[in-house]
């Protein structure tokens, strides 16, 4: 399971728009180790997607107390 990293744009006060980054939790479909890519299935929209490796996360549990 990873986090999926993308660029979001809202608006903000009038017409100023705003880019946050937000995330997904997606499942690893495949890895292309030679030229960095990852594809990904979002569980949320259930699409599949091709992403560079830098635009994803392992995801980690927090500790429980």
């Amino acid at each position: 399971m990873v986090r999926y990293y993308k660029n979001a744009v809202t608006q903000s006060k009038g017409d100023e728009f705003e880019t946050r980054l937000t995330y997904e939790k997606a499942l690893v479909v495949e890895d292309y180790t030679g030229n960095k890519l990852v594809k990904i299935h979002i569980l949320i929209s259930g699409e599949t997607k091709k992403v560079h490796a830098s635009q994803v996360q392992l995801h980690k549990r927090g500790k429980n107390l």
